[in-house]
């Protein structure tokens, strides 16, 4: 089974637009080699941490599709997985010297698998730390549902903010 036949199986919450890009970057599985690959890994081995502070402030950046899990098409795309977002999210909320957490969004949305249970993680650290999510350009499907999980989202005047409702 190919990379495009599993994205393509997939149950998603995207603009189509973006879903279509996501595809045509899987259908170019055969132009990476494990040379190309290795070289590329390796120039990001030492940023193994997405998340920066800044004032107490840390900043987690969500952005291009969202993905369940890590793998070569969130390395490759510049995608977003959930299970890094919540990786950081909790060494945000675990570390004294951050005082409130900032979720940087500017995403199409992504697959439905795994939003419930990062908007969720999100939502029970309500309280604990002050949690906003801002939007510098979109925050749609499943990336509002992350949003939305917040204690609140502001957005910049040309922000894109909301659920299309659409799983394709």
């Amino acid at each position: 089974m190919s990379i495009v036949d599993i994205a393509a199986g997939e149950m998603w919450a995207i603009l189509p637009d973006h879903l279509e890009r996501i595809l045509t970057i899987a259908a170019r599985q055969h132009e990476v080699t494990p040379a190309a690959l290795e070289a590329y890994r390796a120039g990001r081995l030492g940023d193994a941490e997405r998340t920066t502070v800044r004032d107490g402030v840390a900043i987690l950046p969500v952005r291009g599709p969202l993905f369940r899990y890590a793998n070569l098409m969130t390395d490759m795309s510049g995608a977003t997985s959930y299970g890094m977002l919540a990786l950081d999210f909790q060494a945000a909320l675990d570390d004294a010297a951050v005082s409130s957490v900032l979720l940087q969004i500017d995403s199409p949305g992504g697959e439905v698998n795994g939003a419930a249970d990062l908007a969720g993680m999100i939502r029970e650290a309500r309280g604990t730390k002050p949690i906003v999510a801002f939007v510098g350009g979109s925050a749609t499907s499943a990336a509002y549902w992350i949003a939305s999980a917040a204690d609140r989202i502001v957005a910049s005047p040309t922000g894109q903010v909301g659920s299309i409702g659409v799983v394709a």
